[in-house]
């Protein structure tokens, strides 16, 4: 062998080794170095939200992988309707009578303790509120018993219903009404506040006011009252014993009495404002010779007048010096009373005391009147 060629081998070879050894040294521990397969290129991956769980894999032959089934999701059950809820202040629900006749509540004749409901022929369905007979009514669309009370009610109307006494104390709760002021009939007698005062509140809520006073007889038609203040109560029955239809009469202090036309802007400012700005005084011409004030002098001589000339057994009501005339509790009166003018009108020229002509529903009355009232 020759030698030079011995020699250069062995150069290289040592070369080589340190070549080697100074790689493995210097190169990082934790790097590992992948050979890829030149031969299938890698396969794309879709990217999945971290908090979804990876699909488990199955190994396939030829060494695949295929997802494995995933079981389906869970259906939740349906939720159940729920029930609309009833909003405050709603109508009561409306009944349906055994022969399918359905019966509303009635809204112009509600008042505060009763259930009223409208019935066939105009006539009305009257419960105290919360009572047995309304819970009867309510489920099988009739009371167990019946009571009528004939003409009663409001405008005339029939009442029926399951209690006497709750269909007379509807009646009275509407017939002894005043303006400015609440009345409820209860047991017979008449519960008497100012219109939105505490006291109203109180009692409307509870059915009962903490403090009670009684004034035995001096409501009107010698019915007794109940309330919570006995300067209201005896202002209403002052109201109630000089009150006549289109007046509005407020007592004041000392005996006196406020006079207003019903529903006048006037009045309305009383209301609201108290004593109006302008004040006419007529001493000594009311009722009693009780002294009137008010802000309209025509209107309060009229009122004079409706008292100057009532006779026993008619009502008398002056209107533009004129003189209506009907028979104390007549029908033609309470139709006047809720509807005003008569249908049918009788009028007698100059027939009336002092030379006053007369006006009514009916001849005969105006007659017996102007004899009784020393009329021509």
């Amino acid at each position: 062998m020759n030698p030079s060629a011995t020699i250069r081998t062995i150069t290289i070879l040592t070369l080589a080794c340190t070549l080697v050894a100074c790689a493995c040294a210097g190169a990082p521990r934790s790097k590992a170095v992948v050979v890829k397969s030149p031969q299938a290129a890698p396969r794309a991956v879709a990217s999945q939200p971290a908090s979804r769980a990876q699909p488990r894999r199955v190994a396939q032959r030829g060494g695949e992988s295929a997802p494995a089934a995933m079981p389906a999701p869970a259906v939740r059950p349906a939720r159940a309707a729920r029930p609309a809820p009833q909003r405050v202040g709603q109508p009561a629900p409306r009944v349906v009578a055994p022969r399918g006749e359905t019966r509303m509540p009635s809204r112009a004749h509600a008042l505060h303790g009763f259930n009223v409901y409208e019935a066939e022929g105009g006539r009305l369905w009257v419960f105290r509120s919360g009572s047995e007979g309304l819970t009867s009514f309510l489920t099988k669309g009739e009371p167990a018993k019946r009571v009528t009370q004939i003409g009663t009610g409001p405008d005339g109307r029939t009442l029926m219903g399951s209690d006497t006494d709750a269909l007379t104390d509807y009646a009275n709760s509407l017939r002894y009404r005043a303006d400015g002021y609440s009345v409820v009939g209860k047991d017979g007698r008449l519960w008497v506040f100012k219109t939105g005062s505490e006291n109203h509140r109180m009692f409307s809520m509870k059915g009962e006011s903490a403090k009670r006073v009684t004034l035995i007889g001096e409501g009107p038609d010698g019915l007794t009252l109940l309330g919570a203040d006995q300067g209201v109560m005896r202002a209403y029955a002052v109201s109630m014993r000089f009150g006549l239809p289109g007046y509005a009469v407020h007592a004041a202090e000392e005996g006196r009495l406020w006079v207003f036309k019903r529903g006048s802007g006037d009045h309305k400012t009383f209301n609201t404002k108290g004593e109006p700005a302008k004040r006419v005084t007529l001493i000594a011409e009311g009722p009693e010779g009780r002294t009137l004030l008010g802000s309209d002098k025509a209107v309060m001589q009229d009122f004079a007048d409706s008292w100057r000339y009532a006779a026993s057994g008619f009502v008398v009501i002056a209107d533009d010096g004129r003189l209506w005339v009907f028979r104390a509790g007549s029908e033609a009166f309470a139709t006047f009373k809720a509807k005003g003018e008569p249908a049918k009108r009788v009028t007698l020229i100059g027939r009336g005391p002092g030379g006053r002509t007369l006006m009514g529903a009916e001849r005969s009355t105006l007659e017996d009147y102007a004899r009784a009232a020393g009329g021509m």
